[in-house]
């Protein structure tokens, strides 16, 4: 009966989630205004400098000496009661000016930030916030330069709160299902579910500031997620081309990075979350996550809870991940960070369990989902790991050519093939059929001399100094180091050695974590390693010290084989050792929280073009040969006259009308996969432009992104092959327990 009931109860809790779901998706796509649109009056709006006239302000005549801004055009003071709004600008612009939202009488109501007013542009929609009413709400043009003009400014309520109530429900409710779902083994070690809970908030303080560490990659992820969520409103899914991008030429990021766990911050977006909202709200979910896998795998490696508690401490708090959290804001490393300690567990059982063992082939599939889980979310990462992981099995070579051991490995291989190929599919086309300046760079460039930008030996042990500084100069930048705890456990280890107290375990694992640490400095040869065969894929890591991420896995490892040994032979010092450890972290979280408060330049990003979406960083993967100093930004005709009619993300409407036939160039990437009806054959173009040809006449063409036929087909290939692990893995489970009863 009490089975019967609690079926029930999870079928009710599941069922809620759902409509709460397909609620929030209602009121996604039933984008209400909230009230009337309100057309600002422009010529209320005030200026020392530009003109008004026939509707417009105008203005071209430069900034006055010594100013590198000016507030050139402010008003029109509407009033407005709290809410959420849309505002609408039309202007043009030959620099990249801004608009900005002021109250005199409640300057702290507005939650907003500057949106960019690019040249490429006329006109767009951006969301605020009112956390009370006003009555003198300002739009303040900012001008940088050359001439502008402003045509309108409108607003509307819209729905965004009612928006975020639902997802705010709706997130509660699946974590309520999770944890109902969990509830026995919860119950069953309440101690770890509180080490998981307080791991989790004590590396997440930083995100209690209102603004977020702009970093040296906050951007560039944001406008990841901005393409994603603008791709999923117009449809497509799964997301291959962001057309965000370039003022609207496209990008097929996601091609090339693994964004899987992107998704989450970019529906946060589309239901109404502000940028920084969003991707605070993942950061926590991806601190949870990590402290979540860290404790169960470490568990399960350790079987203590004391050294559980001291390994998942020491890698959650690892300097060096504070730093790709909130530092470099990498949103797909730090990601992949959290996924190591599932691989270091799949590879414990893999030599540590008895290969007879019925269930020994279920370690293939862990050691599967860790690898997919790095291919899917940051390439690099995999890289690296791939390079230990094939050092590690020729070191335990007597084991790995174990029949069983062998299959296991191979199987693994292939589990982690077919969950991917949803992912190389694409970029392996890509990479293919396109060349782009990564390639370029890889092929025909050398002196890359990534040597003199790795970690020097006393950044590897300073952990006091500039968390947050920037660029090269081992004196001025970022804190490169494990951190003092990590630091401490290899000290620990060695002593360990010295005394002959240490195993084999310990050996390898302090062989591993000082290559790791060699590999991420400047002592390192890579220059001559560059100079090698297949040297250039080795350096494309960019830098050295990329490696750290790998060191503290095996830094924590190894501190909890210490650790036993050290208990096992003192187990007075099990108690001390542990209070000790969480102190420390506890100490580690407080000085980096207090280094971010008074260091870190923090932003606020409330809504798209807020962001620099006009260019592409380093452009790895823009095609070569396009200049991006020359892109225009309207269809050009070579005869007769052009005109974008619609557009919607990939999708395009150009009308052409001419007299004879004539070539035709949109502002778009011609990369591969873009259809076209009611035109010739898509090619490429000055600037690599899609370009085609059109008959005389009256004509209208449509372009549209559409994924291949073999592309769905691998995606159907990944889901069916995961769903058949987990049944498996399921089954192996149940298997499990019924022989042990």
């Amino acid at each position: 009966m009490k089975q019967h009931r609690n079926v029930l109860i999870s079928a009710i809790a599941t069922v809620t989630v759902i409509l709460a779901v397909l609620i929030s998706s209602f009121l996604v796509l039933k984008d209400s205004n909230g009230g009337n649109e309100q057309q600002a009056d422009l010529s209320s709006m005030t200026s020392e400098y530009a003109a008004f006239s026939g509707g417009t302000w105008t203005y071209g005549g430069g900034l006055p000496e010594g100013e590198d801004s000016i507030a050139l055009i402010r008003g029109p003071y509407i009033s407005l009661p709290a809410g959420t709004y849309t505002a609408h600008v039309s202007y043009s612009s030959t620099e990249t000016d801004a608009i900005k939202l002021f109250s005199a009488a409640a300057p702290d109501s507005i939650v907003s930030s500057n949106v960019r007013l690019e040249p490429y542009l006329n006109g767009f929609d951006f969301d605020f916030e009112l956390k009370e009413d006003i009555s003198d709400l300002e739009f303040a043009l900012i001008y940088t330069g050359g001439e502008v003009t402003l045509d309108g400014i409108t607003v509307r309520m819209n729905n965004n709160n009612a928006r975020r109530i639902v997802m705010t429900v709706d997130l509660l409710l699946t974590a309520g299902l999770i944890i109902f779902l969990l509830r026995g083994i919860i119950s069953k070690d309440i101690k770890g579910a509180l080490v998981i809970l307080g791991t989790a908030l004590l590396i997440s303080v930083p995100l209690v500031f209102p603004e977020l560490s702009h970093g040296h990659d906050l951007n560039f992820h944001a406008v990841r997620i901005e393409g994603i969520a603008q791709e999923l409103e117009y449809g497509q899914f799964p997301v291959r081309m962001s057309s965000l991008w370039m003022g609207g030429y496209g990008y097929p990021v996601s091609i090339y990075y693994g964004d899987i766990l992107l998704y989450f911050p970019a529906i946060l977006r589309i239901f109404g979350f502000s940028i920084n909202a969003s991707y605070k709200i993942y950061l926590l979910a991806v601190n949870i996550m990590t402290s979540a896998v860290s404790y169960v795998c470490f568990k399960k490696i350790f079987s203590d809870f004391r050294i559980t508690v001291i390994t998942t401490l020491l890698y959650c708090t690892a300097a060096f991940r504070f730093v790709d959290c909130y530092v470099r804001t990498t949103a797909g490393e730090i990601a992949a960070l959290g996924i190591l300690p599932l691989i270091a567990l799949a590879v414990y059982r893999i030599y540590r369990d008895d290969p007879g063992n019925s269930g020994y082939m279920t370690n293939s599939i862990l050691l599967a989902a860790g690898m997919s889980g790095l291919i899917l979310t940051h390439l690099i990462t995999t890289e690296l790991v791939v390079f230990i992981l094939v050092i590690t099995v020729l070191i335990m070579f007597r084991k790995t050519f174990r029949k069983k051991t062998l299959l296991c490995l191979v199987t693994a291989v292939f589990w982690s093939v077919l969950f991917t190929l949803s992912f190389t599919v694409p970029f392996f086309h890509y990479s293919s059929s396109v060349e782009t300046y990564i390639q370029a760079w890889m092929k025909y460039d050398s002196g890359r001399n990534i040597q003199q930008v790795g970690a020097s030996l006393y950044e590897l042990i300073r952990f006091w100094g500039n968390w947050f500084g920037m660029g090269n100069d081992s004196s001025t930048r970022m804190s490169l180091t494990p951190g003092p705890l990590l630091l401490a456990g290899i000290i620990l280890a060695i002593a360990l050695m010295i005394i002959r107290k240490g195993n084999r375990k310990i050996y390898m694992l302090t062989g591993l974590s000082l290559l790791t640490l060699f590999l991420s400095s400047n002592l390192f040869p890579w220059d001559l390693l560059e100079a090698l065969p297949m040297g250039e894929t080795l350096v494309a890591i960019q830098f050295p010290w990329r490696y750290l991420g790998i060191s503290i896995i095996l830094l924590t490892l190894l501190a909890g084989e210490a650790s036993d040994v050290l208990f096992r032979n003192n187990a007075k010092a099990a108690i001390p050792v542990t209070v000790a450890v969480t102190a420390a972290a506890v100490a580690i979280s407080a000085v980096f929280t207090i280094h971010y408060r008074s260091e870190a330049y923090r932003s606020h990003f409330y809504d798209t073009h807020s962001l620099v979406i006009g260019n592409l960083e380093d452009a790895e993967y823009l095609m070569t040969g396009t200049d991006k100093s020359t892109l225009t930004y309207e269809p050009v005709i070579d005869s007769g006259t052009v005109e974008m009619t619609g557009r919607e993300g990939t999708y395009m409407r150009i009308r052409t009308v001419t007299d004879k036939r004539a070539s035709v160039s949109v502002p778009v990437f011609a990369y591969p996969n873009y259809e076209i009806t009611g035109g010739g054959e898509i090619t490429k173009g000055e600037n690599n432009m899609i370009t085609f040809e059109v008959p005389e006449g009256d004509n209208i063409t449509e372009i549209r992104y559409k994924a291949p036929a073999f592309y769905r087909i691998a995606e159907a290939v990944s889901a069916i092959s995961v769903a058949a692990a987990a049944v498996y893995c399921v089954r192996r489970s149940k298997i499990s327990r019924e022989g042990s009863v």
